[in-house]
């Protein structure tokens, strides 16, 4: 259980991942949701935007799966 300071730290690290995937900023959101796992390393939306970022950072390098 994190604290309330820590959960709203959490909310907004979670707010800006969000807005750079929109951007397709991957380089921030792999920050960002790193960010958000060291706080909570079962945030299952920290997870997924990780996972999301680093295909997004792969597929910009022409690594595609």
């Amino acid at each position: 259980m994190v604290s309330e300071r820590m959960r709203l730290r959490l909310e907004r690290l979670l707010d800006e991942a969000d807005a750079a995937a929109d951007r397709h900023d991957w380089k921030a959101l792999l920050r960002l949701a790193n960010d958000a796992l060291l706080i909570k390393e079962a945030n299952e939306d920290a997870k997924a935007f990780f996972e999301w970022a680093e295909r997004g950072s792969s597929s910009l390098r022409g690594n595609d799966p």
